[in-house]
């Protein structure tokens, strides 16, 4: 694997938890904007798919509902195979027969979320995809951080009803969410090393890191809506500082009925972060990287399933310049 890259040029916004995201997924408040509007479009649909006499929408609901409690990637797959073979005509035609305006309905969702950076399948399902980009900066002091790592930590928000975990340790990160209750639950893992810098003050410390990434997400819509989403990020830790930021973030949203997944995966992942402050020489700092999983289903019934993972890892890189 290839052990130098670009480094980032843009600044990453100074945050204490909970962090700010680059592009980021919608928070609660979006969510309930989103079904309020979403809400009589799926009182459309479902009273047509309701009125069916032909079982196939008791079939539909049963094949739905079983997909929604899958618990693997794999038997996610093989349900979406199923879903789209025996039942995706069936409620295409209630969707036409709705007659949803789905360009209105995006354009809608784009002022809730204050954006248009997003795509909207022909369900009304929501998707978006964000990466930091990459870009030079001058080098003063580096150093390069590899695995085996020694500070690790992980977090769990765990329900009764939900299937949460995180898992860091000194090579690996790896973190599930699973979710049928409203509210859903969140899981986070940290992973990477100590540094300390040289006599002289800094202004900007760029933490970068290469390491492999996974992730893969359902949410189902049956009576609301599920959203899933994954994250990978940068953390720099040190005396009076502690910032997370965002490299890359995946999620998607299924607010009327059916279901939306997302994959993402990448061999030599490259996430870089500039942090801005004001850095004194001999003090120890802490460089990590960061994943995690979260899902939602509102209400009960829903679900919502998000799994990522890192790890691999090249190397954690510090970069320090004025």
């Amino acid at each position: 694997m290839k052990n130098t890259f670009l480094l980032l040029t843009l600044l990453a916004c100074g945050f204490v938890f909970p962090y700010k995201s680059f592009a980021q997924a919608p928070t609660d408040k979006q969510l309930q904007a989103i079904d309020k509007i979403m809400a009589p479009q799926r009182k459309r649909v479902m009273e047509i798919l309701e009125a069916d006499k032909t079982g196939q929408y008791k079939i539909y609901k049963a094949d739905l509902e079983a997909f929604a409690k899958a618990k693997s990637p794999e038997q996610q797959a093989e349900h979406a195979t199923q879903m789209d073979r025996d039942h995706k005509v069936f409620v295409q035609a209630a969707f036409k027969a709705a007659k949803i305006d789905l360009t209105a309905l995006k354009r809608q969702v784009a002022g809730i979320l204050g954006n248009s950076k997003f795509t909207m399948d022909e369900f009304g399902g929501i998707s978006n995809e964000s990466f930091l980009p990459l870009g030079p900066i001058p080098q003063r002091f580096m150093v390069e951080l590899s695995c085996p790592f020694h500070v690790f930590q992980d977090q769990t928000n765990q329900t009764l009803v939900s299937n949460c975990s995180g898992f860091a340790n000194d090579c690996k990160l790896s973190t599930t969410a699973i979710t049928e209750f409203d509210g859903g639950c969140r899981s986070k893992a940290w992973t990477g090393d100590k540094f300390e810098l040289p006599g002289g003050n800094f202004q900007k410390i760029t933490v970068s890191a290469q390491f492999d990434a996974k992730a893969w997400g359902f949410a189902f819509a049956i009576v609301g809506y599920g959203k899933a989403e994954s994250k990978f990020g940068l953390r720099l830790q040190g005396p009076g500082f502690d910032q997370l930021a965002i490299v890359k973030e995946v999620w998607c949203l299924a607010p009327v009925i059916w279901f939306k997944r997302f994959e993402f995966e990448a061999t030599d992942f490259q996430a870089q972060v500039v942090f801005t402050g004001a850095f004194t020489g001999g003090n120890s700092f802490t460089a990590q990287v960061y994943n995690e999983s979260h899902a939602i289903a509102v209400p009960a019934l829903d679900a919502g399933a998000a799994d990522s993972s890192a790890d691999t890892f090249d190397f954690i890189q510090i970069v320090a310049t004025n």
